[in-house]
């Protein structure tokens, strides 16, 4: 196993280009950050601090007769933020990170906690998201979507996969889905302004329906829920 340690001046942002594999990641109260590799040729991979960027390059050299196969370990301080280009590879992060940044090919994506937004793209994995602030946009094709806890602007799309939104609290919200089903849970507190449609699933309002304008100062929600045959259902989280 190769390992590397570095400490940057402010908040490092973890660059990681991975083609198989996993990629587990960490945050923690100190300052160091720790990269772990483990696989085929380790030794040959980029690994490198740039500013305040810890670049992991492991996609860089074409390493023939072995399937490129890794393990990825990075422990980095809280607030951390991520930009991940991933293949056939699985992102697994606990602990508090900043902005993050993952495009996949065919990987699931875990993150415990996101402080400052998100834009996360994978085709066939899903996406599994504790907890949200900052708003975002969250694509997949036929892998479903799980959050926890969202608040902010944010775009939820799927083509075959699920969405499950478990309590929204406050922003803009679309949710377009073909043959997945969609269920929004708005936190307790919060008003929803809704425009929902479904062509051919089934619609489940749990809200009761008020004409008035919401109090001032009370958190509202702008949803916009679209499929084409999967069902919508929204509720109170």
């Amino acid at each position: 196993m190769r390992t590397e340690t570095f400490r940057t001046e402010q908040l490092p942002r973890l660059r990681i280009s991975l083609p198989s594999g996993s990629a587990e990641l960490e945050t923690h109260d100190g300052p160091d950050i720790v990269v772990e590799l483990e696989g085929p040729h380790e030794d040959e991979a980029l690994i490198e601090l740039r500013g305040n960027d810890v670049v992991v390059d492991v996609g860089r050299k074409r390493f023939f007769g072995s399937v490129r196969s890794h393990r990825l370990v990075i422990r980095a301080p809280h607030g951390a933020a991520v930009d991940g280009s991933l293949a056939s590879a699985d992102i697994r992060a606990q602990g508090r990170y900043g902005r993050v940044k993952a495009h996949l090919a065919s990987g699931d994506v875990s993150f415990e906690s996101i402080e400052a937004g998100a834009d996360i793209a994978t085709a066939s994995g899903d996406v599994d998201i504790r907890r949200l602030a900052g708003g975002g946009a969250i694509r997949s094709a036929s892998g479903d979507v799980e959050l926890g806890e969202a608040e902010g602007d944010m775009s939820v799309k799927t083509a075959s996969g699920d969405v499950l939104l478990g309590s929204v609290a406050a922003g803009k919200l679309t949710v377009h889905s073909a043959s997945g089903d969609v269920e929004i849970g708005i936190t307790q507190g919060s008003t929803v302004w809704m425009d929902v449609n479904s062509m051919s699933g089934d619609t489940t309002c749990e809200l009761d329906p008020r004409d008035e304008a919401p109090a001032e100062g009370r958190p509202l929600v702008e949803l916009r829920a679209v499929t084409m045959s999967g069902d919508v259902t929204i509720k109170r989280a």
